[in-house]
């Protein structure tokens, strides 16, 4: 019953923080009454479009929580799929979260303002190589897999954890094939040098 709780809790959280910062966002776009020449510089001068593969992504992050609601719900088709891990390596699930948790607010406060909730490209983003992008380029996609990876652990559950490590990593991919694009074409040869330095979502041990 306690994993149960936990994973029930670890989901909320994660959407809670999505949602906080989103709203956040959504305070300090522009409104409507500004001028023209004043939210120009803060428009979308390129957005990420649906494609197959974030597609099947959000197909498997539903079934991931449908997964986790039966399990949840102590369904017990489930059982067919349980991990033999002893208690200790479960619980070792939370720190791993509470890290992701971690990685994902510094994240947040390193890009600030260049945040935004789906990927896309404004007038006024900066190249941020400050924070967790010293060392890495993507560092939220490495939370979200630390975040809801850890359910294969807490719930010692290959379906249920295999659901979500699937989902987030098909979104990863999609994403971060997309980021590198554009952010290839726009900072050019400064986007280059960063690229030659860091690693997509872990530390390059030896910087080009």
């Amino acid at each position: 019953m306690f994993f149960r709780f936990a994973v029930a809790g670890l989901v909320l959280a994660f959407v809670a923080h999505r949602g906080l910062h989103t709203r956040r966002l959504d305070r300090s776009a522009p409104n409507d009454s500004g001028a023209a020449d004043q939210t120009e510089p803060g428009e979308a001068i390129e957005s990420m479009e649906p494609t197959a593969l974030s597609r099947a992504a959000s197909a498997m992050t539903l079934a991931a929580l449908l997964l986790t609601a039966a399990y949840i719900a102590g369904v017990d088709v489930l059982d067919r799929a349980a991990l033999p891990l002893p208690d200790a390596v479960r619980a070792s699930g939370l720190g791993v979260a509470i890290a992701g948790f971690g990685l994902l607010e510094w994240a947040h406060r390193s890009l600030a303002e260049n945040w935004r909730d789906r990927p896309q490209l404004l007038g006024t983003h900066r190249l941020i190589t400050t924070g967790p992008y010293a060392r890495i380029r993507h560092p939220i996609y490495l939370a979200f897999l630390a975040i809801l990876g850890s359910t294969l652990l807490l719930s010692a559950n290959w379906l249920v954890g295999g659901a979500w490590l699937a989902g987030v990593g098909l979104e990863t991919v999609a994403r971060v094939r997309y980021e590198e694009s554009i952010l290839g074409k726009h900072f050019g040869s400064a986007y280059h040098r960063y690229r030659m330095r860091t690693g997509v979502l872990v530390p390059r041990l030896r910087p080009r």
